[in-house]
C-alpha cells in the first residue's frame, strides 16, 4: 500500500506541475500611457488605478495607451465618462479619448488603494508632448 500511495502522489503532483505550465499566469493589470500618437514620447507606467492624471503630471496629455487586461481610460477625474480598452491603441483620436485621459482603472477585481503600486515615468521622446 505503501508503494501505492507513493505513486499516486507521485502522479498528482505531476499532473498539479503539467496544469500550472500549461495555464499561463495571470499578470497583473498593466497600462503605459504616452503623451504621443504611436507610443511616442513620455511615457507614465502603472498597474493600479489612478484617480487623478494630475498627480502623475499626465492629465489630457495620452494620445496612446499599451494595456494588458482590460482598463477603462476616463475623461474626467474619478473615472466620469470612460472607455473601456482590452488593446493596444496607437491613436486615441479614433477613440475620441485623445489628450482627454483624466483617470484610469483595471477592469475588474479589487486593485487596492490608489498609490500603494507601482509606477514607473519614463521621460522618452518629448515630440508631440505640446499643450
Amino acid at each position: 500500500m505503501g508503494e501505492l500511495m507513493k505513486s499516486h502522489w507521485t502522479l498528482l503532483a505531476a499532473a498539479a506541475l503539467a496544469a500550472i505550465i500549461a495555464t499561463p499566469a495571470m499578470a497583473r493589470p498593466r497600462i503605459v500611457l504616452y503623451s504621443g500618437t504611436d507610443f511616442q514620447g513620455r511615457s507614465v507606467e502603472l498597474d493600479h488605478r489612478v484617480r487623478d492624471l494630475n498627480d502623475y503630471d499626465f492629465n489630457d496629455r495620452t494620445q496612446s495607451v499599451r494595456v494588458e487586461g482590460v482598463w477603462e481610460i476616463c475623461a474626467a477625474k474619478n473615472f466620469g465618462n470612460c472607455i473601456t480598452v482590452d488593446h493596444d491603441i496607437r491613436n486615441l483620436k479614433h477613440r475620441d479619448m485623445n489628450r482627454r485621459a483624466s483617470s484610469v482603472r483595471p477592469v475588474g477585481g479589487d486593485d487596492g488603494d490608489d498609490f500603494d503600486h507601482h509606477h514607473h515615468d519614463h521621460g522618452g521622446d518629448h515630440d508631440g508632448d505640446h499643450m
